[in-house]
């Protein structure tokens, strides 16, 4: 019965050391340490605010942005040369568009691509950027540019800027956005290129989409 009596003071002895070293090591972390939580894997809207109050929500307001901003200086968007991440940009509205990547040959693709375009389209109400420009993210961090899309990764280029982080703007503000798809460095090339020959004219969005969707499904097989 003694040895009984032991074990269980043994054991009992054993549970306390454990307790009062897991003690120990929980006072050594100091008091307000936050884990920082995995990036995002998503693009993000990164917006400056002294330029913008308030995040568009949905593609609607940010078209709407315009009249409150200078010209020039609303948002990062229209173009690829010069815009950092912009074929996952254009994925991302076709997506929103319901489609089903990399199906995207049809009207819904050139109705995302001439949505796209139309940013750096000198015609159109919402022209805000072209080809002159410099890089998106370069733009932004000089405090010129009002919104670009970028991934949260980018934010260590943005220690002079007033920003804040927003989600992506979506076609209905119920609708989720979206997760972006493991593009190929080759699927963004032709998607760039797509971009390049419907903003500077020399493809009419539907032939864009025509040519790049065969392509990509070419380089998806």
């Amino acid at each position: 019965m003694k040895k009984i009596f032991y074990f269980f003071g043994i054991l009992l002895v054993i549970w306390l050391v454990f307790i009062f070293i897991g003690f120990l090591s929980n006072k050594t972390e100091p008091v307000g340490v936050i884990h920082e939580l995995p990036l995002q894997q998503n693009l993000v809207l990164f917006y400056n605010k002294d330029l913008i109050s308030s995040p568009p929500a949905t593609w609607q307001e940010f078209m709407d942005i315009k009249s409150a901003v200078p010209t020039g200086r609303q948002a990062a968007i229209g173009t690829a040369d010069n815009i950092e991440y912009a074929p996952e940009i254009l994925v991302l509205l076709m997506l929103e568009q319901g489609i089903i990547w990399p199906d995207f040959g049809n009207d819904l693709g050139e109705r995302a691509l001439k949505f796209y375009t139309q940013f750096a389209d000198s015609s159109k109400k919402v022209y805000t950027w072209d080809k002159d420009r410099e890089n998106s993210l370069q733009e932004f961090s000089q405090g010129r540019i009002g919104l670009i899309f970028a991934y949260e990764k980018d934010k260590s280029q943005f220690a002079n800027i007033n920003y804040n982080i927003s989600r992506i703007p979506v076609i209905d503000i119920s609708q989720p956005v979206p997760e972006l798809p493991e593009l190929s460095e080759d699927a963004k090339a032709v998607l760039a290129e797509m971009i390049e020959s419907v903003a500077s004219g020399r493809k009419s969005a539907e032939e864009a989409i025509s040519q790049g969707a065969g392509l990509i499904q070419e380089l998806q097989k």
